[in-house]
C-alpha cells in the first residue's frame, strides 16, 4: 500500500501532501534521505510515515483516514471515477492484493500479530 501511496504523490505539491498528513493528526518525522530516491515528496512522505506507530490502532487509523483521503481525491479529479482509461484502478486493485497476498503469507509464517 505504501507504494501507491507514494506513487500518487509523487505528482502532489509538498504543501498538499502536508495537508493530507496534517488533517489526519500526523506529525512530521525526523529527515529520511536515502540515496537511491532523490524525489523530495517521497522523502516528505517518508518522514510522516516514520512518525505513525502502525502496532498502535491510533497509528493505523490515521494511515487508513490519508489512504481514504488519497482515493477520494482520485475519484474527484477523475471525471468518470475508477472507470477512468489510464488504468489507475487495476493498479491499485493489483498492488492491494500483492500487499494483502504478502500479509497473508507473512500471519501464515510467523503467527497472527
Amino acid at each position: 500500500m505504501m507504494r501507491l501511496l507514494s506513487d500518487r504523490l509523487t505528482g502532489t505539491p509538498v504543501r498538499e501532501i502536508d495537508a493530507l498528513f496534517e488533517d489526519r493528526g500526523v506529525a512530521l518525522g525526523s529527515p529520511q534521505p536515502r540515496e537511491n530516491d532523490e524525489s523530495v515528496r517521497r522523502e516528505r512522505m517518508r518522514r510522516y510515515l516514520t512518525s505513525l506507530d502502525l502496532d498502535d490502532a491510533v497509528g493505523v487509523q490515521r494511515l487508513t483516514e490519508v489512504f481514504g483521503d488519497v482515493l477520494q481525491k482520485i475519484i474527484e479529479d477523475n471525471p468518470t471515477g475508477w472507470a477512468s482509461n489510464d488504468g489507475l484502478r487495476d493498479k491499485w486493485i493489483r498492488i492491494l492484493r500483492e500487499d494483502a497476498g504478502s500479509a497473508t503469507a507473512s500471519t501464515r509464517i510467523h503467527g497472527s500479530p
